[in-house]
């Protein structure tokens, strides 16, 4: 008895280790093997792909901040154009003044002092007195509040170029109101009431600009300040 279970025992042993010959075996690792190279390969598709990615966004980067930079240089360069055309302009329009003419400041303005002393802050709609036009130079001569000053031609204009401009801004507003439909949608109403807004605030600030120059040149008036226009 003995015997035979040893004999059982050992045929047990033996087919064991073949069975683990068997699953060891190479051509058994095959499917795996492929397996796990497919999956490598994908993995490395995947690799190339990101960096492919990656290098993509980074040139287009590249791209947008070359852009960005041109743009800056363009608009310092179309400001600069703007600055040089509106000194022109304030100039062409300057040259036309005459001495003792009144003008109406069109933003807050500092007055320099022809010599010592601080200057003085002008607001908008202040009216001045010209002494001198700045002809080739950059600043005109202008008296308020009882002293003389220099003053940036650019932030003033006569009386008849501010009506001018403020008639031709109105001139649009009732052409885009005349335009109007019949009947018009939500849309075309807001719009139409903006250029109503619009027109009457013009009006207004017609009769003020009028309303000031006709105070300063009252007998004994000194050039003063009016109230901006309400917006």
């Amino acid at each position: 008895m003995n015997g035979r279970r040893w004999i059982l025992a050992a045929m047990a042993a033996v087919a064991s280790a073949s069975a683990q010959i068997v699953v060891t075996n190479p051509a058994a690792l095959m499917p795996e093997y492929s397996v796990l190279m497919d999956r490598l390969r994908r993995n490395e598709l995947e690799r190339l792909r990101a960096q492919l990615n990656i290098e993509r966004l980074q040139s287009e980067m590249d791209r947008l901040a070359r852009e960005q930079a041109e743009t800056t240089d363009r608009r310092a360069r179309l400001e600069e154009d703007v600055r040089r055309m509106e000194a022109q302009l304030a100039a062409a329009a300057a040259s036309s003044w005459a001495p003792n003419e009144r003008l109406m400041a069109l933003v807050t303005s500092t007055l320099r002092p022809l010599t010592s002393g601080p200057s003085r802050s002008a607001e908008a709609m202040t009216i001045v007195q010209l002494v001198a036009p700045p002809g080739t130079g950059r600043w005109a001569r202008v008296r308020w509040g009882g002293g003389e000053f220099l003053a940036d031609p650019a932030d003033f204009a006569s009386q008849a170029d501010i009506l001018r401009s403020l008639e031709q801004r109105l001139k649009f507003v009732e052409e885009q109101i005349w335009m109007a439909p019949d009947h018009p949608d939500a849309p075309a109403r807001e719009r139409i009431e903006r250029y109503e807004d619009q027109r009457d605030r013009l009006q207004e600030t017609m009769e003020r600009v009028r309303a000031a120059f006709q105070r300063a040149a009252a007998p004994s008036a000194e050039p003063t300040a009016t109230s901006p226009p309400r917006r």
